[in-house]
């Protein structure tokens, strides 16, 4: 047997084990009708190979997909979030200080001192209409052992717009995020330690919609230590822990009618992944336990063990395979799994295929880091969202200045944790079942050096997550000076709930002084002042609004 044979053998067993043994496990009709939530977006870009082992269940081919550099356009400054977006408290402070945000608005830092040890600094201060306040300070020690990350972050307004109404403060339309991270990583010859945590609060107004209610709250907090061991260049393993803690409480002139409102969500997980990667194969099998409180009705208790293949079978030629098992102990067991291709029919196109059974748990803490406001009681004891998914896209590049993203993936859902109509003081959920077609367009043009223009369309069709648009059009021009010495950004966001919205645009401007410090200009959502309820935060769910019309001025400086 020659040793190409190898990779070949290896991946078609695989492949037939992960077929057979979720044909006869996993059949549509054995389960509930009931499924995982639909991403918001189809990614196309084909990223690194990452085989990380934080959930089993391959949920994009991509995973396993080589990096096609270039195909992006610079993207703007960030004068418009995504529509319906919160900033996240709880995500991981390992990646934050990576890159810092510079005048030519791009991931760069600068170097303080030439020596074995780099250290890199930001800093950010803001300030702007209703109150706004804005401050990031963030360090990174690099070099001799041990590598240091440090992040603190505060933002906070008070007031708004209702039309042309300003909203003063003390009115309840207030908002305020602070948060600290830390990190640590020792680097030695054959493995890796690191440890990262976080604390953080969140606060967001209710707006005069809950009586006797003045305010939400938010506070989390997470340690995840992990070891990386190097057995060989092409062999190594990893295990970890996270735990994790979000507590929700209300503030008003009679709290007690919220205490059973007043959530705590923790879960700590466990995971062991064994890797290797060769030039033209790549598999991993890892296992991961959770366990934690979503409510007083429902404890987490999950295993989930799992195997990842990815064999470049020719230079044009790629195919994955997954296949893992979710035990919720004490209740059911489910059999993910996925199988995709990747064809690369010239220099020019790009083709993936990929289909499967995917099971995930409902995310309740990224959730409530998004809307305060969501109940944490679990639909039929029922934690798991699961849909058969076929996926296909093309990366499409007809000449250099542009390129051409194109998606579809069609679910058949069997379960899909929904958030439904604001039910004084929270928003219910309910679980959906049904089918959903989503296609997904980018169009980047550059017709100069220092200007971009991308268009994007996102759609969901025959159902629709009701906290996402049915239809949302993106249009983007981002201009950049070719000394990088000063810019401006325009975006627009359509997006088409039950009817259609007014659009949001954006407005940015910089300016680079001396070349560690940024002057920006933003304004964002004009148009809000055209609408006399105000621009509301989830159109169709609830009354709330959104700050509507704001203008801000930010200044930092990168050491």
């Amino acid at each position: 047997m020659s040793k190409n044979q190898i990779p070949l053998l290896f991946f078609m067993s695989f492949v037939g084990i992960a077929l057979g043994y979720s044909q006869s496990q996993t059949g549509i009709e054995d389960t509930p009708e009931i499924g995982p939530r639909a991403p918001e977006e189809t990614e196309i870009i084909l990223p690194d190979i990452v085989l990380d082992l934080e959930d089993p269940e391959l949920t994009t081919l991509t995973d396993f997909l080589p990096e096609t550099s270039g195909l992006r356009l610079q993207t703007s400054r960030g004068v418009l979030p995504e529509f319906g977006e919160y900033t996240l408290t709880s995500e991981s402070i390992s990646t934050l200080l990576s890159t810092s945000i510079t005048a030519g608005g791009e991931g760069q830092v600068k170097q303080t001192a030439e020596s074995e040890n780099t250290i890199f600094i930001r800093g950010e201060v803001g300030t702007g209409l209703h109150q706004y306040l804005n401050g990031d300070v963030s360090i990174i020690k690099l070099g001799n052992n041990p590598d240091l990350t440090i992040d603190f972050t505060h933002s906070s307004r008070d007031g708004g717009f209702r039309g042309t109404t300003p909203l003063g403060a003390g009115s309840g339309f207030l908002s305020q995020d602070t948060r600290f991270g830390a990190g640590v990583g020792i680097t030695l010859p054959r493995f890796d330690l690191g440890v990262d945590g976080f604390i953080g609060g969140q606060q967001d107004g209710l707006q005069g919609l809950v009586e006797d209610g003045y305010a939400t709250s938010l506070q989390t907090l997470g340690l995840a230590p992990q070891i990386e061991l190097y057995f060989e260049d092409f062999l190594s393993m990893q295990a970890g822990m996270e735990y994790s803690l979000t507590r929700r409480f209300f503030s008003g002139s009679d709290v007690a009618q919220f205490d059973e409102y007043d959530n705590s969500v923790w879960a700590v997980n466990a995971d062991l992944g064994l890797f290797l990667e060769q030039p033209d194969y790549q598999f991993s099998g890892n296992i991961r336990y959770d366990v934690g409180q979503v409510s007083d009705a429902y404890w987490m208790n999950f295993l989930r063990p799992g195997l990842k293949g990815y064999w470049q079978i020719t230079p044009q030629i790629g195919a994955s395979a997954t296949v893992a098992g979710v035990f919720d102990l004490g209740r059911k067991t489910y059999v993910p799994f996925k199988l995709g291709t990747d064809i690369g029919l010239s220099p020019g196109f790009q083709l993936q295929v990929s289909g499967g059974y995917e099971v995930q748990p409902y995310r309740f803490r990224e959730v409530l880091n998004e809307n305060h406001l969501v109940d944490t009681q679990v639909p039929d004891n029922d934690l798991f969202e699961r849909r058969w998914v076929a996926q296909v896209g093309s990366i499409i590049l007809p000449m250099d200045e542009m390129s051409i993203e194109v998606g579809l993936t069609f679910s058949g859902i069997e379960r899909e944790l929904q958030t439904q109509a604001f039910t004084n003081p929270i928003y219910p959920l309910q679980a959906f079942s049904g089918y959903r077609l989503e296609p997904d367009l980018t169009l980047l043009l550059r017709p100069l050096e220092e200007l971009s223009f991308t268009l994007g369309y996102q759609g969901q069709l025959i159902s629709s997550d009701p906290e996402t648009p049915i239809h949302r059009f993106d249009f983007v021009t981002d201009f950049q000076h070719s000394s990088s010495a000063f810019g401006a950004a325009f975006e627009t966001v359509f997006p088409i709930f039950e009817e259609p919205q007014i659009p949001i645009l954006g407005l940015s401007g910089w300016v680079a002084l001396g070349g560690t410090v940024d002057l920006e200009l933003r304004i964002h959502d004009p148009l809000s002042l055209a609408i006399p309820e105000g621009r509301l935060e989830r159109p169709g769910l609830s009354d709330f609004i959104d700050t509507g019309f704001r203008i801000e001025l930010t200044s930092s400086i990168n050491l």
